[in-house]
């Protein structure tokens, strides 16, 4: 029994980690790269056109404070479109997680022990409200997150006509320069989605597995990075703060903390605590759920202590 349900959870977390990756790399980022881009040619457009008719002549300074008028104006009206779609995005992945959360306790809960135990189907109706709820913090985070970043887009944009103005270029080519930081720093971008992706996913699974702890008394939650059963990295992208926390359980509701004294770990970072992943920009970690006897490693962090449970 015990190798069948290691089955399943491997199969879980491959699941979880495939939908996570799919709502991100495949859904979210290609529309909003195709937004950002789509804004910023229009944004240059706009300042090439205002160069060829009223700002005729060399670069001044005169033209540089127009032209930073302009960038602030469309950067702001950029950021807004980027939040709301970072919102349809984000609640897309709730609904995904709430019924990943009913498929995982249905493909894990009727092996315990060898006993059949009745198998507590968790609906993805039941989350509607937890959805609702959460949607208006989420939009607001992803508002905060976006102003943030097209105001460090602008900061670094009105360098770069800085530089522009000392180089001697003209107007049309203090814009390329502009539209160059543009394509540049869209990684900002991708990593503001791709973590705040990851937040509403794994909330939605937190909270599924509140849920399910109704009927299932010694349910846990898991914080699985992707490293293996042992602890040891599966790629080059797995973080030292990873590694601790990979395989930690807390019960539905409770918190995982970065123990003291973690290998590798910035000291400012020990005893923190979050309720469910990412604990930083682009972490990949998942909840899984997790009860005695399944026989899949797990953890406890007690009175400032790691506690291996079998």
């Amino acid at each position: 029994m015990a190798s069948g349900v290691k089955g399943a959870f491997a199969e879980a977390m491959t699941e979880n980690r495939r939908l996570l990756n799919e709502l991100t790399a495949k859904k979210a980022l290609p529309r909003l790269k195709r937004m950002y881009d789509a804004a910023n040619d229009q944004i240059a457009n706009r300042l090439h056109a205002i160069a060829r008719g009223e700002l005729k002549g060399s670069f001044t300074h005169y033209q540089a404070a127009v032209i930073k008028a302009q960038l602030r104006e469309g950067q702001i009206a950029l950021m807004q479109q980027m939040a709301r779609e970072l919102g349809k995005s984000s609640k897309e992945a709730q609904k995904a997680a709430a019924q990943s959360v009913s498929r995982d306790v249905a493909r894990l809960a009727p092996v315990f022990r060898g006993a059949e135990v009745v198998v507590p189907v968790v609906e993805a109706s039941r989350f509607a409200g937890a959805v609702s709820r959460r949607e208006t913090s989420l939009l607001r985070m992803h508002r905060s997150s976006m102003a943030n970043y097209g105001a460090r887009l602008v900061g670094e944009m009105e360098d770069q006509l800085g530089e522009s103005l000392i180089s001697g270029e003209n107007t049309e080519q203090a814009i390329e320069r502009i539209r160059g930081v543009a394509q540049n720093e869209w990684w900002q971008g991708e990593r503001i989605a791709r973590t705040e992706i990851s937040w509403a996913f794994n909330g939605t699974r937190r909270d599924g597995f509140e849920v399910a702890a109704e009927e299932i008394a010694d349910l846990f939650m898991r914080w699985t990075e992707h490293c293996d059963d042992l602890g040891s990295p599966l790629d080059d992208r797995v973080g030292d703060d990873s590694i601790a926390l990979h395989g930690q359980l807390a019960r539905p509701g409770g918190r995982f903390v970065m123990p003291a004294g973690a290998s590798g770990v910035s000291q400012k970072m020990w005893g923190d605590a979050w309720m469910f992943p990412p604990n930083r920009p682009n972490d990949r970690a998942v909840l899984l759920p997790w009860r005695r006897g399944w026989g899949i490693p797990g953890w406890l962090y007690e009175g400032g202590q790691r506690i291996d449970i079998a």
